[in-house]
Protein backbone atom coordinates (compact mmCIF):
# COMPACT_ATOMS: atom_id res chain seq x y z
CA UNK A 1 0.00 0.00 0.00
CA UNK A 2 1.22 3.49 -0.83
CA UNK A 3 2.64 5.53 2.04
CA UNK A 4 0.90 8.69 0.83
CA UNK A 5 -1.57 9.93 -1.75
CA UNK A 6 -0.57 12.22 -4.61
CA UNK A 7 -3.47 14.57 -5.43
CA UNK A 8 -4.10 15.89 -8.92
CA UNK A 9 -2.70 19.43 -9.38
CA UNK A 10 -5.33 22.17 -9.45
CA UNK A 11 -4.25 23.41 -12.87
CA UNK A 12 -4.76 19.90 -14.28
CA UNK A 13 -8.35 19.38 -13.12
CA UNK A 14 -9.53 23.01 -13.05
CA UNK A 15 -12.28 24.38 -10.85
CA UNK A 16 -14.34 21.36 -9.77
CA UNK A 17 -17.31 23.56 -8.86
CA UNK A 18 -17.72 24.79 -12.45
CA UNK A 19 -18.50 22.73 -15.57
CA UNK A 20 -15.80 22.86 -18.22
CA UNK A 21 -15.73 23.15 -21.98
CA UNK A 22 -13.17 21.52 -24.25
CA UNK A 23 -12.89 22.52 -27.93
CA UNK A 24 -10.71 20.35 -30.18
CA UNK A 25 -9.96 21.76 -33.63
CA UNK A 26 -8.50 19.90 -36.59
CA UNK A 27 -7.61 21.43 -39.96
CA UNK A 28 -7.58 18.59 -42.51
CA UNK A 29 -5.27 20.52 -44.82
CA UNK A 30 -4.76 20.12 -48.58
CA UNK A 31 -6.10 17.18 -50.53
CA UNK A 32 -3.93 18.25 -53.44
CA UNK A 33 -1.97 21.28 -54.62
CA UNK A 34 -4.97 22.38 -56.71
CA UNK A 35 -7.52 22.34 -53.90
CA UNK A 36 -7.88 25.01 -51.21
CA UNK A 37 -7.39 24.54 -47.48
CA UNK A 38 -10.46 23.20 -45.73
CA UNK A 39 -11.89 25.11 -42.83
CA UNK A 40 -11.26 23.73 -39.36
CA UNK A 41 -13.52 21.02 -37.97
CA UNK A 42 -14.28 21.12 -34.26
CA UNK A 43 -15.45 18.67 -31.60
CA UNK A 44 -16.74 19.97 -28.25
CA UNK A 45 -16.84 18.27 -24.87
CA UNK A 46 -19.14 19.77 -22.24
CA UNK A 47 -18.12 18.22 -18.94
CA UNK A 48 -20.26 18.39 -15.81
CA UNK A 49 -18.09 16.05 -13.72
CA UNK A 50 -17.09 17.23 -10.24
CA UNK A 51 -14.58 14.53 -9.30
CA UNK A 52 -10.86 15.14 -9.71
CA UNK A 53 -10.30 11.66 -11.16
CA UNK A 54 -12.94 12.28 -13.84
CA UNK A 55 -11.48 15.68 -14.70
CA UNK A 56 -8.01 14.15 -14.96
CA UNK A 57 -9.43 11.75 -17.59
CA UNK A 58 -9.71 14.70 -19.97
CA UNK A 59 -6.63 16.63 -18.88
CA UNK A 60 -4.34 15.51 -21.71
CA UNK A 61 -6.74 16.19 -24.57
CA UNK A 62 -4.50 18.98 -25.81
CA UNK A 63 -1.71 16.44 -26.40
CA UNK A 64 -3.82 13.66 -27.92
CA UNK A 65 -3.68 14.06 -31.70
CA UNK A 66 -1.25 15.01 -34.40
CA UNK A 67 -2.33 18.24 -36.09
CA UNK A 68 -5.15 19.00 -33.65
CA UNK A 69 -5.33 21.67 -30.97
CA UNK A 70 -7.46 21.72 -27.85
CA UNK A 71 -8.49 24.48 -25.46
CA UNK A 72 -10.23 24.29 -22.10
CA UNK A 73 -12.39 26.98 -20.54
CA UNK A 74 -15.31 27.38 -18.16
CA UNK A 75 -18.61 26.24 -19.64
CA UNK A 76 -21.20 28.80 -20.64
CA UNK A 77 -24.45 28.16 -22.56
CA UNK A 78 -23.28 30.89 -24.96
CA UNK A 79 -20.36 28.73 -26.03
CA UNK A 80 -20.46 29.53 -29.77
CA UNK A 81 -17.88 32.24 -29.13
CA UNK A 82 -15.51 29.42 -28.25
CA UNK A 83 -16.01 27.96 -31.71
CA UNK A 84 -14.21 30.77 -33.48
CA UNK A 85 -10.72 30.60 -34.86
CA UNK A 86 -8.19 33.25 -33.99
CA UNK A 87 -8.71 34.97 -37.34
CA UNK A 88 -12.44 35.27 -36.61
CA UNK A 89 -13.70 32.55 -38.97
CA UNK A 90 -16.11 30.03 -37.51
CA UNK A 91 -15.30 26.32 -37.30
CA UNK A 92 -17.64 23.68 -38.59
CA UNK A 93 -19.04 21.98 -35.48
CA UNK A 94 -18.60 18.29 -36.22
CA UNK A 95 -19.88 16.90 -32.94
CA UNK A 96 -20.64 17.52 -29.26
CA UNK A 97 -20.24 15.15 -26.33
CA UNK A 98 -22.21 16.19 -23.25
CA UNK A 99 -20.87 14.40 -20.16
CA UNK A 100 -23.44 14.42 -17.35
CA UNK A 101 -22.55 11.86 -14.65
CA UNK A 102 -25.02 10.78 -12.00
CA UNK A 103 -26.48 13.55 -9.83
CA UNK A 104 -25.80 16.28 -12.37
CA UNK A 105 -28.44 19.00 -12.13
CA UNK A 106 -31.28 18.24 -14.54
CA UNK A 107 -31.77 21.97 -15.12
CA UNK A 108 -28.10 22.40 -16.07
CA UNK A 109 -28.32 19.46 -18.50
CA UNK A 110 -31.48 20.85 -20.11
CA UNK A 111 -29.80 24.24 -20.54
CA UNK A 112 -26.77 22.60 -22.15
CA UNK A 113 -28.98 20.50 -24.46
CA UNK A 114 -30.76 23.66 -25.65
CA UNK A 115 -27.40 25.31 -26.38
CA UNK A 116 -26.20 22.25 -28.28
CA UNK A 117 -29.39 22.11 -30.31
CA UNK A 118 -29.07 25.81 -31.21
CA UNK A 119 -25.49 25.23 -32.41
CA UNK A 120 -26.68 22.53 -34.86
CA UNK A 121 -23.70 20.15 -34.66
CA UNK A 122 -23.46 17.17 -36.96
CA UNK A 123 -23.64 14.76 -34.02
CA UNK A 124 -24.58 15.31 -30.37
CA UNK A 125 -24.29 12.54 -27.78
CA UNK A 126 -25.23 12.63 -24.10
CA UNK A 127 -23.13 10.35 -21.86
CA UNK A 128 -24.39 9.44 -18.39
CA UNK A 129 -24.18 6.63 -15.84
CA UNK A 130 -27.75 7.09 -14.69
CA UNK A 131 -30.90 6.15 -16.64
CA UNK A 132 -32.20 8.69 -19.15
CA UNK A 133 -35.90 8.02 -19.75
CA UNK A 134 -36.22 9.76 -23.12
CA UNK A 135 -33.87 11.18 -25.72
CA UNK A 136 -33.59 14.95 -25.09
CA UNK A 137 -34.82 16.94 -28.12
CA UNK A 138 -31.92 17.96 -30.33
CA UNK A 139 -29.57 15.16 -29.23
CA UNK A 140 -28.50 12.40 -31.60
CA UNK A 141 -28.33 9.71 -28.92
CA UNK A 142 -27.75 8.78 -25.29
CA UNK A 143 -24.84 6.57 -24.25
CA UNK A 144 -25.55 4.66 -21.03
CA UNK A 145 -22.37 3.97 -19.05
CA UNK A 146 -21.64 1.66 -16.18
CA UNK A 147 -21.71 3.52 -12.86
CA UNK A 148 -18.55 5.58 -12.39
CA UNK A 149 -17.39 4.89 -15.94
CA UNK A 150 -19.02 7.78 -17.79
CA UNK A 151 -15.86 9.93 -18.01
CA UNK A 152 -13.93 7.12 -19.70
CA UNK A 153 -16.80 6.61 -22.17
CA UNK A 154 -17.06 10.33 -22.87
CA UNK A 155 -13.34 10.45 -23.63
CA UNK A 156 -13.66 7.50 -26.01
CA UNK A 157 -16.50 9.24 -27.86
CA UNK A 158 -14.45 12.40 -28.19
CA UNK A 159 -11.66 10.29 -29.69
CA UNK A 160 -14.09 8.77 -32.19
CA UNK A 161 -15.57 12.12 -33.23
CA UNK A 162 -12.17 13.81 -33.63
CA UNK A 163 -11.05 10.88 -35.78
CA UNK A 164 -13.70 11.85 -38.36
CA UNK A 165 -11.60 14.95 -39.08
CA UNK A 166 -8.34 13.02 -39.51
CA UNK A 167 -6.60 13.67 -42.85
CA UNK A 168 -5.14 10.13 -42.73
CA UNK A 169 -8.10 7.84 -43.10
CA UNK A 170 -8.53 4.37 -44.56
CA UNK A 171 -12.33 4.56 -44.68
CA UNK A 172 -13.73 8.06 -45.07
CA UNK A 173 -16.65 8.11 -42.69
CA UNK A 174 -18.88 11.15 -42.31
CA UNK A 175 -21.65 12.34 -40.03
CA UNK A 176 -24.41 10.82 -42.16
CA UNK A 177 -22.83 7.36 -41.86
CA UNK A 178 -22.65 7.62 -38.07
CA UNK A 179 -26.26 8.81 -37.89
CA UNK A 180 -27.27 5.43 -39.35
CA UNK A 181 -25.89 3.83 -36.21
CA UNK A 182 -27.26 6.33 -33.69
CA UNK A 183 -30.77 6.88 -35.03
CA UNK A 184 -33.03 3.91 -35.88
CA UNK A 185 -35.35 4.07 -38.86
CA UNK A 186 -38.29 4.02 -36.44
CA UNK A 187 -37.43 7.05 -34.34
CA UNK A 188 -40.50 6.62 -32.13
CA UNK A 189 -38.32 4.48 -29.85
CA UNK A 190 -34.71 5.13 -28.90
CA UNK A 191 -32.58 2.53 -27.15
CA UNK A 192 -29.58 3.80 -25.21
CA UNK A 193 -26.32 3.29 -27.07
CA UNK A 194 -23.54 1.16 -25.62
CA UNK A 195 -19.84 1.91 -25.84
CA UNK A 196 -17.40 -0.99 -25.88
CA UNK A 197 -13.65 -1.32 -26.21
CA UNK A 198 -11.62 -4.17 -27.57
CA UNK A 199 -8.35 -5.01 -29.24
CA UNK A 200 -7.05 -6.78 -32.32
CA UNK A 201 -4.05 -9.00 -31.69
CA UNK A 202 -2.18 -8.95 -35.00
CA UNK A 203 0.15 -11.85 -34.19
CA UNK A 204 -2.73 -14.16 -33.26
CA UNK A 205 -5.23 -12.72 -35.74
CA UNK A 206 -7.73 -12.54 -32.90
CA UNK A 207 -10.43 -10.11 -31.77
CA UNK A 208 -10.39 -9.56 -28.01
CA UNK A 209 -13.46 -8.33 -26.09
CA UNK A 210 -13.34 -7.62 -22.34
CA UNK A 211 -16.09 -10.01 -21.26
CA UNK A 212 -19.08 -12.21 -22.04
CA UNK A 213 -21.48 -9.28 -21.63
CA UNK A 214 -19.85 -7.48 -24.60
CA UNK A 215 -20.29 -10.52 -26.83
CA UNK A 216 -23.97 -10.69 -25.81
CA UNK A 217 -24.44 -6.99 -26.65
CA UNK A 218 -22.90 -7.55 -30.09
CA UNK A 219 -25.19 -10.50 -30.74
CA UNK A 220 -28.18 -8.14 -30.24
CA UNK A 221 -26.69 -5.25 -32.21
CA UNK A 222 -28.72 -3.58 -34.95
CA UNK A 223 -25.92 -1.17 -35.85
CA UNK A 224 -22.25 -0.66 -34.91
CA UNK A 225 -19.72 2.11 -35.46
CA UNK A 226 -16.26 0.57 -35.25
CA UNK A 227 -13.31 2.91 -34.68
CA UNK A 228 -9.88 1.35 -35.30
CA UNK A 229 -7.15 3.36 -33.59
CA UNK A 230 -3.82 2.43 -35.17
CA UNK A 231 -0.46 3.94 -35.93
CA UNK A 232 -0.55 2.01 -39.21
CA UNK A 233 -2.48 -0.89 -40.71
CA UNK A 234 -0.69 -3.36 -42.93
CA UNK A 235 -2.11 -5.56 -45.66
CA UNK A 236 -5.63 -6.87 -45.14
CA UNK A 237 -5.69 -6.41 -41.34
CA UNK A 238 -8.73 -4.14 -41.50
CA UNK A 239 -10.66 -6.75 -43.49
CA UNK A 240 -9.72 -9.39 -40.90
CA UNK A 241 -10.97 -7.18 -38.07
CA UNK A 242 -14.28 -6.59 -39.83
CA UNK A 243 -14.76 -10.30 -40.52
CA UNK A 244 -14.01 -11.20 -36.89
CA UNK A 245 -16.47 -8.59 -35.64
CA UNK A 246 -19.25 -9.71 -37.97
CA UNK A 247 -18.85 -13.26 -36.67
CA UNK A 248 -20.26 -11.99 -33.34
CA UNK A 249 -23.22 -10.17 -34.93
CA UNK A 250 -26.42 -10.82 -36.79
CA UNK A 251 -26.04 -10.95 -40.57
CA UNK A 252 -28.37 -7.94 -41.00
CA UNK A 253 -26.40 -5.71 -38.62
CA UNK A 254 -25.43 -2.31 -40.05
CA UNK A 255 -21.68 -1.72 -39.73
CA UNK A 256 -19.80 1.51 -40.38
CA UNK A 257 -16.12 1.85 -39.59
CA UNK A 258 -13.19 4.20 -39.78
CA UNK A 259 -9.47 3.69 -39.30
CA UNK A 260 -7.34 6.83 -39.02
CA UNK A 261 -3.61 6.24 -38.88
CA UNK A 262 -0.74 8.41 -37.60
CA UNK A 263 -3.38 10.58 -35.92
CA UNK A 264 -3.90 9.57 -32.27
CA UNK A 265 -0.57 9.95 -30.52
CA UNK A 266 -1.41 7.19 -28.02
CA UNK A 267 -1.60 4.62 -30.82
CA UNK A 268 2.17 4.92 -31.27
CA UNK A 269 2.52 3.06 -27.95
CA UNK A 270 -0.04 0.39 -28.72
CA UNK A 271 2.53 -2.31 -29.38
CA UNK A 272 1.22 -5.30 -31.31
CA UNK A 273 -2.37 -4.71 -30.15
CA UNK A 274 -4.64 -2.40 -32.15
CA UNK A 275 -7.18 -0.49 -30.04
CA UNK A 276 -10.84 -0.77 -31.04
CA UNK A 277 -13.81 1.29 -29.85
CA UNK A 278 -17.37 0.31 -30.76
CA UNK A 279 -20.56 2.35 -30.45
CA UNK A 280 -23.44 -0.13 -30.49
CA UNK A 281 -27.17 0.26 -30.97
CA UNK A 282 -29.03 -2.77 -29.67
CA UNK A 283 -32.33 -4.07 -30.95
CA UNK A 284 -35.31 -3.60 -28.66
CA UNK A 285 -36.06 -6.68 -26.57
Amino acid sequence: MSRYEQPWPDDLVGDLTQPQLWVIRQSPGHLSDNQPLFGALAVVLIDFSRLADDRATFALLDHAWAGASATRSAWSPDFLEGMRLRDGDACRLLGVVLHAPAQTSATAVQEAVRAVHAAQPGLSLLVSDEPIATLPPGMTGVVRSAFGHSAVDALALVRMLVSLASPNEWACLDVEDVLEVCVPVDTSSQMPLRLMTGAWLADAGQLMLPGRFDAEVLSRAEAVWLHVDALCLKGDVLRQILQALRAHCDADMTLVFNAPFRHALASAWGGRATSLVLLVREAES
